[in-house]
């Protein structure tokens, strides 16, 4: 049986990471003004990818990596449903609609959209910012005991 922290590793961590390396996806920063924060998201991305298959040793039986390995779980999988809808609603739908009505419904205002769209990668940076330092944590408590 695959470990959980191996499955997340190849998995989830591995598509967002080719989500935020795609050329689209640069397009889209670019469009809505969020590319400083989506570059640091996938620096942090690439930083727990890296962790993660350095063999720092996630032993699923430690309680701390257990709760490492839930809140990786936690912050992953919304991160990539999110961005895999934006993708879907980015490549579907040109920006900027020619329809007035679209301007004034809530779900389409490019206005909303934006804000929305900073908020929710605001949240998951400052997520991964924290991932990343507990997985660092984790490291330096795994060296600690070793030596």
């Amino acid at each position: 049986m695959v470990p959980e922290g191996e499955l997340i590793r190849y998995s989830v961590v591995s598509s967002l990471r080719n989500q935020l390396s795609s050329k689209w996806f640069d397009d889209f920063a670019m469009i809505y003004g969020v590319k400083d924060q989506l570059e640091r998201i996938k620096s942090f991305v690439e930083s727990i990818e890296s962790m993660l298959g350095n063999g720092m040793g996630i032993v699923e039986e430690d309680e701390a990596s257990q709760e490492l390995i839930t809140s990786l779980k936690h912050v992953l999988l919304p991160a990539d449903d999110y961005f895999e809808l934006i993708a879907s609603q980015f490549l579907l739908k040109p920006y900027g609609s020619p329809k007035v009505r679209d301007f004034f419904s809530f779900s389409s205002n490019p206005v909303v959209s934006r804000l929305r769209i900073h908020r929710q990668i605001n949240k998951m940076q400052k997520d991964f910012h924290i991932i990343v330092e507990n997985l660092l944590n984790l490291r330096q408590t795994s060296v600690m005991c070793n030596n």
